[in-house]
């Protein structure tokens, strides 16, 4: 059995070491903010860091003006040229995807320093096809967001850019792989890892710079 260790959901907090939310304002006694727990989890990985994730922006973006924000982006780069750490970033493309999230996720998977023990990062979108002439508003999307290491893993409501985790409410649960392992079943990160590694090896997945642009990213230059 997993062991969860920190969770959002009043349902198992009695399971829960730690409890996490956002934004800070909103965190009670004894609950994590939600950032803070998804910093740890990528600082606490050593082999590898798999995220699948609808929105990838270290930017505050439904503010004006815009700010960067590279917490999250800080701590990937981080990790990969410090621990030699293998990273890999799966974002949904859509027609409702970020005009500036292409940019930002070509800089991170375009990241080859050599660092002390050649980590690496990569990136990728994943695209749903449309489902013959059905045009459905806000569908055919992978409404991922969530993380797995070699150490736990991370399921949230909350897309990656700062105002989800800065001015927006939301909770997350992180469940840690137990030292022991049951042969006779996968732990929940061991699971979530097929389940990544399934997506990032798929035919709807594609490279960053092959993939047109939403239309009306196009009409915005």
């Amino acid at each position: 059995m997993a062991l969860i260790v920190g969770c959002g959901l009043q349902a198992i907090q009695q399971l829960s070491g730690i409890n996490t939310s956002s934004p800070p304002q909103f965190s009670t006694d004894h609950r994590t903010d939600d950032i803070n727990a998804l910093l740890n989890v990528i600082a606490s990985a050593d082999e590898f860091i798999y995220i699948a994730v609808m929105d990838y922006e270290p930017a505050i973006v439904y503010s004006y003006p815009k700010k960067y924000w590279p917490v999250i982006d800080d701590a990937l780069r981080t990790a990969a040229y410090e621990k030699g750490i293998e990273v890999r970033l799966l974002g949904s493309h859509w027609e409702h995807s970020p005009c500036d999230m292409r940019s930002f996720l070509e800089s991170l998977g375009s990241w080859n320093v050599t660092g002390p023990k050649n980590g690496s990062i990569k990136t990728k979108y994943f695209v749903v096809p449309p489902l013959n002439d059905t045009q459905i508003p806000y569908t055919r999307v992978n409404h991922n967001k969530y993380m797995v290491t070699d150490k736990a893993a991370y399921v949230g409501t909350s897309n990656w850019s700062g105002d989800y985790f800065i001015s927006t409410g939301g909770v997350s649960c992180i469940v840690k792989k137990p030292n022991i392992t049951d042969p006779d079943s996968l732990s929940i990160p061991e699971e979530l890892k097929l389940v990544f590694e399934r997506d990032w090896d798929s035919r709807y997945t594609f490279d960053i710079n092959t993939v047109e642009q939403p239309p009306y990213c196009h009409d915005n230059k």
